[in-house]
């Protein structure tokens, strides 16, 4: 695995992102003063004001001289709403399955060159977490972890939210595509060569990772349908 540089500032931007996006840092909530979060973390002042920056940068907080730092609603009513019509489609699995072919690979393209050191020290805890869990469960929702992080490395809300939505399609599919060890072994290689393409900022190879990790999890579908229809 790639190792990627850890810089103070660069681990508490990683924490507080993933606050963020789990909702425990809620749209409009208004941040402690960078001294006290400073404090919170253990980290010197000028660390708190790098990390704060790079939320900055990627649209997550408002920073206001005089009026402190608020977390920024980055999912407006408009594109919820947009999405929600999406998935009234009537889409099954297969349509899922087409639609992260031709979507992921763009996206973990974009996140090769977008990704911010955070984002990698994120993607690269899941990845370490995945290589020894052997609970299915925990399994899967590391499994959505990871191509959520990925998707949250291109820091644009659309396909953020297009991402979620496939999520909630693939759920119960990546619940049967990963019960087995051979098949958590596969998914495990896959991960691996996508983000070391990402940390590697090659969008090319990033995207052939990806494709070829898909390809993986539709012929274990596949497979899967033919049992059942000889059944």
């Amino acid at each position: 695995m790639v190792p990627v540089a850890r810089r103070l500032s660069d681990v508490v931007a990683a924490r507080l992102q993933e606050l963020i996006h789990e909702g425990k840092i809620a749209p409009g909530e208004k941040l402690p003063p960078e001294r006290e979060l400073a404090a919170t973390f253990g980290v010197s002042r000028s660390s708190m004001r790098e990390a704060l920056n790079q939320l900055a940068l990627q649209g997550l907080i408002d920073q206001h001289p005089g009026r402190g730092t608020v977390v920024l609603d980055r999912q407006s009513s408009d594109h919820n709403s947009a999405l929600r019509s999406l998935g009234g489609l009537g889409a099954d699995v297969s349509d899922a399955v087409d639609f992260r072919a031709v979507i992921e690979p763009a996206v973990t393209a974009l996140a090769a060159r977008r990704a911010t050191r955070a984002d990698l020290i994120r993607l690269q805890e899941v990845v370490r977490f995945m290589e020894h869990e052997e609970s299915p469960a925990t399994f899967v929702t590391l499994d959505r972890q990871f191509h959520d992080l990925i998707a949250r490395s291109c820091h644009n809300p659309l396909l953020v939210a297009l991402n979620g939505l496939v999520g909630e399609w693939m759920e119960a599919t990546r619940r049967e595509v990963l019960q087995t060890q051979a098949r958590r072994a596969l998914a495990r290689l896959g991960h691996r060569a996508v983000f070391r393409a990402i940390a590697e900022r090659d969008p090319d190879a990033a995207a052939a990772a990806m494709a070829r990790h898909l390809w993986d999890v539709a012929q274990v579908l596949r497979e899967r349908h033919r049992q059942r229809g000889s059944a």
